[in-house]
């Protein structure tokens, strides 16, 4: 395992110094679009089966979706994430797990906002079986951009140079524009339905010839067919910037009886998302929690999660996430106790089609005095 660490570490290395780059003129946070969203909606598929003496000894199957949409333009925004996770396993109790959130926000002065968060879960069996559901409402303040669409538009103008199409790097606020046409795909679709390539292409060639940097009046068929393939065939990670500070009063609101009870939790979080250059993205989001009881400011459970992407190629990604979680909590007798976990994952994407991956990953993790290590292999699907 810790071979296979130095291998991943040194292929990113390796990529980092081959890989050209991006956008010479700008950097993703100059981004600024008038609305900024996001969609996607991804399948996955594990399974594993083994067999030793005719019998089988492993009979295993799993099946993954999630739904996301992000949305934030002013003074008002709002996400969305549910998930079914499905697994069947010989010998075992089918288990279905279902979850769902959805958080809204208004900014009332600048990046200063208030919010609310609604959570619900159900488990088909298992210690915890039936439905969950609790819910927050707190204040912040910070913001999220969705800079994607400019890192496409960075990728377009590198294809364009590779062509000899342009006489040099496109000015920023080209880019800029270029990002937002990228971004209104779902317009142009609505407007012209199937032929819509044709004239959102259009758009965007009519925004690089007034830039002036364009050798000829037009870019010309081989130009367009690359231009499809880097953004509708090829896979761009998705990029973030912003960071974000809050504070919020959280609450069990189903079964009634954990309302009854009052279980309050006081939450103190800090998110950042933030790219180093064109290929690489840096995600860090830390909690502190504290129960508003008679152990307010003794009980604490603190939790920290990082994650770093690397884009190797146009169809290779490298992800490595950390995450870390530590509680003082009472026990039955009212002595506290300390608890620490934390888990380590690196993992490969490889982008077979612009909508369906290949992740192969290893994780190491580690719980009281037990260590655990894995590998998996998992196709993907996303259909949009």
């Amino acid at each position: 395992m810790k071979r296979l660490l130095r291998v991943l570490i040194w292929c990113a290395l390796g990529g980092a110094a081959l890989a050209p780059s991006w956008g010479q003129n700008l950097l993703l946070e100059d981004y600024r679009p008038p609305v900024s969203s996001a969609r996607a909606l991804r399948l996955n598929l594990d399974l594993d089966y083994a067999a030793g003496g005719g019998e089988p000894s492993s009979n295993r199957s799993n099946l993954f979706a999630l739904y996301r949409y992000f949305y934030d333009s002013l003074p008002f925004a709002y996400f969305v994430d549910a998930s079914v996770d499905a697994a069947r396993s010989s010998g075992a109790t089918e288990r279905v797990v279902i979850e769902a959130s959805e958080r809204a926000r208004a900014f009332v002065y600048k990046d200063l906002f208030g919010g609310a968060e609604l959570r619900r879960s159900y488990r088909s069996s298992g210690p915890d079986a039936g439905g969950q559901a609790n819910g927050s409402i707190g204040v912040g303040y910070g913001r999220f951009i969705n800079a994607t669409p400019l890192a496409k538009a960075a990728r377009m103008e590198d294809t364009l140079l590779e062509l000899g199409l342009l006489r040099d790097d496109l000015p920023a606020e080209t880019m800029i524009e270029l990002g937002q046409i990228i971004q209104r795909e779902s317009e142009f679709k609505e407007q012209y339905g199937d032929t819509f390539r044709q004239e959102w292409f259009k758009a965007m060639e009519r925004a690089a010839l007034e830039s002036g940097m364009m050798i000829e009046p037009e870019l010309g068929a081989a130009a367009l067919l690359k231009m499809d393939e880097t953004l509708l065939r090829e896979r761009i990670f998705d990029r973030y910037f912003g960071w974000e500070v809050s504070l919020s009063v959280g609450s069990d609101l189903f079964p009634f009886e954990k309302l009854k009870e009052g279980g309050r939790v006081l939450v103190g979080a800090y998110r950042l998302a933030k790219p180093l250059g064109w290929r690489m993205q840096w995600n860090e989001t830390l909690s502190l929690q504290s129960p508003m009881n008679e152990h307010f400011g003794e009980s604490l459970r603190f939790s920290v999660e990082s994650e770093f992407s690397y884009e190797v190629s146009n169809r290779i990604d490298l992800i490595f996430m950390h995450r870390l979680n530590a509680s003082r909590e009472p026990d039955e007798t009212g002595a506290f106790e300390n608890a620490v976990d934390s888990r380590l994952q690196a993992s490969f994407t490889f982008f077979i089609e612009n909508a369906l991956t290949l992740n192969s990953s290893a994780f190491w993790s580690s719980e009281g005095g037990s260590r655990n290590q894995g590998l998996s292999l998992i196709f993907g699907y996303r259909l949009f």
